[in-house]
């Protein structure tokens, strides 16, 4: 039940997390928002890295420590910029793919998936395919469009390293620290985009949005804690339950934003919800 727990967890946090990148990256730009999220969560997890041993990174593991990195910061970047463009509840719809990625990664590992969870995993990965092929809405907020075209490849791509990312946090979570393990994307981050940017002084920020920043950075960390250790009671379900994020988000969106599903969006939801409902009676 940890697995469960942490997943579901871990999606209602990353559902704020979004509804906070929407609107800050549209007020700050997509890198200054980067930077500041992965600095934040810096700031946060370093008392626990210094009381914590070291990383210890040798081998493989230094290569998940790059994935989860680069791999976090990079679909962070492509999510917030697929956001200027598309509804944010169709961006995290396909962004929830990330789950279903790293569990296919996990069972490809070697980890162990039942029939039932399979079949969970299907039907989540459908419902991210039917939510993601709905075309963007005449009353989308006008915060979220920019007149450019549909952002759909900046969120199909952010769903792929973030799937990678997922499952190279939960290796590194396996074999040493939970704040090494979500580390890496932060020290990464705040090292090649938020220390050039404050540098260069192209890191700005706007009180009105100081609050939504903290609320964002502070929630995207905890999501990967949440995963970090769910997957050390079961990858497969730890990532495939958080890939639930675009259920919290779509909620927040309507509520915050007046964004309304179409039906062919709620049918998504519900496989997403069925997907979910399935993986936990697998664990039960």
């Amino acid at each position: 039940m940890i697995a469960v727990a942490a997943g579901l967890t871990a999606a209602v946090v990353w559902g704020v997390s979004g509804l906070c990148a929407s609107r800050v990256s549209a007020v700050l730009g997509v890198w200054p928002t980067v930077g500041w999220v992965m600095a934040l969560g810096l700031g946060a997890i370093v008392p626990f890295l210094l009381l914590g041993a070291g990383p210890g990174l040798r081998g493989q593991d230094l290569v998940w420590f790059v994935v989860a990195g680069m791999g976090n910061v990079l679909g962070l970047a492509a999510v917030y910029r697929a956001m200027r463009s598309v509804a944010v509840s169709v961006v995290v719809a396909i962004g929830g793919a990330e789950g279903a990625i790293a569990a296919i990664l996990g069972i490809v590992g070697g980890s162990r998936a039942s029939t039932l969870t399979g079949i969970g995993i299907s039907l989540v990965l459908l419902g991210v395919l039917t939510v993601a092929y709905v075309p963007e809405r005449a009353d989308t907020p006008a915060i979220l469009r920019t007149g450019r075209a549909p952002g759909h490849g900046w969120a199909i791509g952010a769903a792929s390293m973030f799937g990678f990312a997922l499952y190279a946090t939960n290796r590194l979570a396996l074999s040493g620290s939970i704040a090494w393990a979500v580390a890496p994307p932060r020290i990464l981050g705040t090292l090649f985009i938020a220390a050039p940017l404050a540098l260069t002084h192209r890191l700005p920020m706007q009180r009105r949005v100081v609050p939504i920043v903290g609320l964002g950075a502070m929630t995207e960390l905890l999501g990967f804690v949440a995963v970090a250790v769910g997957s050390r009671d079961s990858l497969v379900v730890t990532d495939v339950l958080s890939s639930q994020f675009p259920v919290a988000t779509a909620v927040g969106a309507f509520l915050f934003f007046r964004e309304r599903l179409e039906p062919r969006e709620r049918n998504g939801v519900l496989l997403l919800i069925l997907g979910a409902t399935l993986i936990a009676l697998a664990r039960g």
